[in-house]
């Protein structure tokens, strides 16, 4: 955002072009007021919408991401009593809700690493010859190896971060952890469990079936609840945008550098609800090092890369 405002205030009277610049705070919890912003302020007319978040590749290799994956984000809630028992006195009389909900969250992925909920890799975009060009390429130049996790997963290589959707437990609380010991059996397990989606999947969908993933693995008397905390549809690029090849020229210009063209970026960000807004591509372009240790102690950005931003933003403006 900034680099975008020291480029106009940098271009001056010279600028020629209508920039609206947006500032949403928001984006960690799904832009919920996003669609509403947009329709009050009645933006129309927008010919291409730009966003500089995130960081570069290996090497500051300048990238252009062609959409961005979806989040879901859920919590979830397993009782097996009204409250915690002595492991001695109840030993093998009650279920352990620790035992519980690792139960459920092992079901969730084979060893082989591919989540085995019913019908995840439903409604997945089948990758285009484009998407497996760009993302050989992007292995290529960044020499990344997958020697170690050639089959681990679905996808080969960076297909696994780009093409496909993927599970992760964020976080799981049960019972006691600290110094000593406390000797109860657990009656309330808690997980936090986040899903990246990809094109033409969707937050509900996604949610419908890990809920009835669970309801099918946990016995029948145990309470749970599965919580939606926050969620961002994904979204793509599709098709060949008209300022794809002058930001690329743009970028190649200012970084003496061939750009990369990502598939999807990593992140998840609000684009879907932009685009359906204003009815036109969306396209991010990082400015920021590849170890800029974001949402992180220690996070940084270059001045380099910061005053190459500002460059990049006023000659495509």
């Amino acid at each position: 955002f900034f680099t975008h405002l020291c480029a106009i205030d940098f271009l001056g009277d010279s600028l020629e072009t209508n920039v609206l610049l947006m500032l949403e705070g928001e984006e960690e919890k799904g832009s919920p007021n996003l669609e509403q912003i947009m329709e009050s302020e009645k933006v129309r007319d927008v010919d291409i919408l730009i966003c500089a978040d995130g960081s570069m590749e290996a090497n500051e290799t300048p990238t252009v991401e062609l959409g961005c994956r979806g989040m879901l984000y859920t919590h979830l809630e397993i009782g097996t009593g009204e409250k915690n028992l002595h492991s001695g006195k109840s030993s093998g009389m009650m279920r352990n809700a620790a035992f519980e909900i690792s139960k459920v969250l092992n079901s969730m992925k084979n060893d082989e690493g591919r989540v085995v909920i019913d019908g995840f890799y439903e409604n997945v975009r089948n990758p285009t010859e484009r998407d497996l060009e760009n993302t050989r390429d992007i292995e290529k130049r960044t020499e990344f190896s997958d020697e170690d996790n050639h089959d681990f997963g679905k996808g080969k290589g960076l297909e696994k971060k780009y093409l496909y959707p993927q599970l992760n437990i964020a976080g799981v609380e049960s019972g006691y952890g600290g110094s000593g010991a406390e000797t109860v059996i657990p009656s309330s397990a808690k997980a936090s469990i986040g899903v990246r989606m990809v094109a033409d999947q969707s937050s509900q969908g996604i949610f419908e079936k890990l809920e009835r993933h669970i309801e099918s693995i946990i016995y029948a008397d145990a309470d749970f609840e599965l919580t939606e905390v926050g969620s961002v549809e994904p979204y793509k690029v599709d098709k060949k945008s008209d300022y794809i090849n002058t930001i690329k020229g743009v970028l190649e210009e200012t970084h003496d550098d061939k750009p990369l063209i990502k598939p999807t970026s990593s992140a998840s960000l609000p684009f879907h609800k932009l685009s359906e807004s204003v009815g036109t591509e969306c396209l991010l372009i990082p400015y920021a090092n590849h170890d800029d240790n974001q949402h992180a102690p220690g996070e940084n950005l270059k001045l380099e890369l910061f005053r190459k931003g500002i460059i990049c933003s006023a000659r495509i403006m």
